[in-house]
């Protein structure tokens, strides 16, 4: 009980710590490469080439958009709550969309993810372009079993990766739909 009630704090107090502002239900702009219509209301935090939209909070779900990631970049620069700096694996121009799971997989491993798993890889329109998407299990450091779906595209070098996560149980499940939909109607800018 202790350790779910230092665990809730913590998340708080990130919380309060981050800016966040409203993202309405209705055609958002990402990156000024695509756009996405928002099918609920989400909370944004943006930082660098990454928006994080949640409705219940990061730790229980979390879209996330990378906006264009160039060659060298890491899709995180460190795990929520770390006080130090964590090398991560680092995007190359030209990855196949195998190599973007793996990137996927050993990004969220670096951040304290366990047992991640990729499956079921395909192609995808990511809009007018093609793409690719798969599915993600893992589990977080204290243990929450978490679900995910990723999709994107590499245009013009840059990969654009749309990744949603949630708790396996209930949270996941709760928002996928939306999040379907959200994919369904990204069209290129």
């Amino acid at each position: 009980m202790r350790r779910i009630a230092t665990i809730a704090v913590l998340l708080i107090t990130l919380a309060a710590c981050t800016h966040y502002s409203l993202v309405k239900a209705k055609t958002q702009k990402i990156g000024g490469a695509y756009t996405v219509e928002a099918q609920i209301d989400w909370n944004k935090h943006a930082e660098g080439k990454v928006e994080l939209w949640t409705v219940d909070g990061p730790g229980l779900e979390v879209l996330r958009f990378f906006k264009g990631l160039d060659d060298g970049d890491a899709l995180f620069i460190r795990p929520v709550g770390a006080a130090t700096e964590i090398k991560f694996p680092a995007y190359r121009a030209g990855m196949t969309a195998s190599e973007v799971m793996e990137f996927v997989v050993d990004s969220l491993g670096r951040a304290g993810a366990a047992e991640v798993e990729a499956r079921g890889l395909q192609p995808a329109r990511f809009g007018s372009v093609p793409g690719f998407r798969f599915e993600l299990t893992f589990a977080t450091a204290q243990g929450l079993e978490m679900s995910g779906l990723a999709a994107g595209a590499v245009i013009e070098g840059a990969l654009h990766l749309i990744l949603y996560t949630g708790a396996r149980v209930h949270y996941f499940p709760k928002y996928r739909d939306d999040v379907e939909r959200l994919l369904g109607s990204i069209e290129m800018i």
